[in-house]
């Protein structure tokens, strides 16, 4: 019988590019903070919060957190045809849950290079953007032993380096302009891809390897009422809100393993619905609301083979 998992979550968005708005060029390099749920390959026109949370799954609690902190050097260019970003810095990440029966705790220090690429077509036309990143991290990261034949949870020192792009494509927006953002429908198709290079040593066993692969993902996401909170402005509250929905599949596929660690492939599903709210006078506290639900497993995040299911409350500022 397939786990279901409800999850009330208080979460916390600093985004850098902010969810369903614009990219303005900065006029010069400046350092900027965010936190985020989990990795992209890099910056993309939406993020969803860090979620800090606590679920009960059959009448057992546990908690979860899943968040990555950065503090990025950022450096904006208009160039001909489009608008570039260039950023670096270090980080620090956490993907833990609780659960008795499928724990994680994979956190550690990362270091992050990343470059954006946005076309500047016709006001109206498509918007498309490319991206890359490069991103080291070393840190923990609990592990699966078996001890006189039985199971057993034993932290291992983790080291993994990770190399991709990511392209996104509207078909008609207005990203890069503001006052373009009228009610219509917008929708984003997302493609990624990623090398990754995963390590581990330690633990009672010493069993540890090394895991090279690749991941691919694809998404899909829209927004019916368009982008702009103003036209649909919740009376005279100063608040607008902005619906969106969102599907995705992901495939990570070893090419090697070494030691003591096996070759293996995994599959992430997952859809999502949001109610995204906004001051319209673009200052205050930002909140969203969102039902999401995941099944399937990921290394980079640590997730053994689960479905999820959550309600979460996300706050940006």
């Amino acid at each position: 019988m397939m786990r279901r998992s409800y999850v009330v979550v208080a979460a916390v968005l600093l985004q850098g590019t902010g969810a369903w708005c614009a990219e303005t060029a900065k006029e010069k390099p400046e350092w900027k903070p965010s936190l985020l749920a989990d990795e992209a390959p890099a910056q993309k026109p939406w993020e969803d919060g860090a979620t800090f949370a606590y679920k009960s799954v059959d009448g057992k609690a546990s908690a979860i957190a899943d968040a990555v902190f950065k503090l990025e050097r950022i450096e904006d260019r208009k160039i001909t045809g489009g608008f570039s970003r260039v950023s670096w810095g270090p980080g620090v990440y956490v993907h833990r849950n609780t659960d008795a029966a499928k724990p994680n705790n994979d956190r550690g220090l990362m270091l992050s290079v990343a470059g954006l690429w946005f076309d500047d077509g016709p006001a109206d036309g498509a918007r498309k953007s490319w991206s890359w990143s490069v991103d080291a991290k070393g840190g923990r990261k609990l592990t699966t032993e078996d001890v006189a034949d039985k199971k057993a949870y034993y932290d291992k020192d983790s080291r993994r380096v990770t190399a991709g792009g990511q392209f996104v494509y509207a078909p008609s927006a207005g990203l890069l302009d503001p006052s373009n953002l009228k009610q219509q429908a917008f929708m984003f198709f997302t493609a990624s891809a990623k090398l990754y290079l995963d390590r581990v040593s330690g633990g009672v066993t010493n069993a540890s390897g090394r895991i090279t692969g690749v991941e691919a993902m694809a998404r899909f996401d829209i927004a019916p009422l368009g982008l702009d909170p103003s036209a649909t402005k919740v009376n005279d509250t100063g608040l607008g809100f902005v619906p969106s929905f969102a599907v995705w599949g992901q495939r990570q596929q070893d090419f090697s393993a070494s030691g003591a660690r096996a070759k293996e492939n995994r599959n992430l599903w997952g859809a999502k619905a949001q109610m995204t709210f906004s001051q319209l006078d673009g200052s205050g506290v930002v909140p969203a609301l969102s039902l999401e639900r995941t099944k399937g497993a990921d290394l980079l995040t640590g997730r053994e083979d689960s479905a999820v299911t959550k309600i979460s409350l996300s706050i940006k500022y």
